[in-house]
């Protein structure tokens, strides 16, 4: 009885969540006229499972309020980041994720926002000059922590590294959204 308790409560957390990131990349959709929605529709689930249930992560190390961009990185800028702070940093036992179809951001966004990873007025930097918050999210987006795209090259990348974090006896799984164009 008390694993179907557990169950049921871990269900409607991930039902509230997708709910929560639909309603969010919607309001953004209608109030800026223009997003991807039809992201929010299918990837609603698979994420919500994936941060409240699924993925072993640390605490987010990042501000909760995104950064502006602090240009790239290089040895002449030390202020350059990865969003892969909004997952808790590179730590041995915790798992990494890698969303492909950068332009999925919208929608990692907002389920960065309903798993308490990032603030609500996050999203209000969407898409603005010198914010990190961009439409297509890049290395330094909330979230990201490496360039990807549509065509799966995330899934190389990923692949080396699972294989280096196996080399190193680290434990910490790695985790790849890809979207459907890409699987064919």
């Amino acid at each position: 009885m008390a694993e179907g308790a557990g169950t049921a409560a871990w269900v409607a957390a991930v039902r509230k969540s997708a709910r929560g990131i639909r309603r969010r990349v919607m309001e953004h959709t209608i109030a800026n006229n223009g997003g991807y929605l039809s992201q929010a529709c299918c990837a609603a689930e698979i994420l919500s499972t994936l941060y409240l249930k699924t993925m072993r992560l640390g605490p987010s190390i990042a501000p909760m309020i995104p950064p502006a961009f602090p240009g790239v990185p290089s040895a002449a800028n030390p202020g350059a980041f990865t969003g892969g702070a909004y997952h808790g940093g590179p730590l041995p036992d915790k798992d990494r994720f890698y969303l492909s179809p950068a332009h999925y951001a919208l929608v990692l966004y907002a389920a960065l926002i309903e798993a308490g990873r990032m603030a609500p007025e996050g999203l209000a930097q969407f898409n603005k000059d010198g914010s990190t918050v961009e439409m297509i999210g890049a290395e330094h987006s909330p979230g990201f922590s490496m360039m990807g795209g549509a065509l799966a090259q995330t899934l190389s990348q990923a692949g080396g590294i699972a294989l280096a974090r196996r080399l190193k006896g680290e434990t910490g799984r790695v985790w790849v959204f890809l979207s459907d164009g890409e699987f064919q």
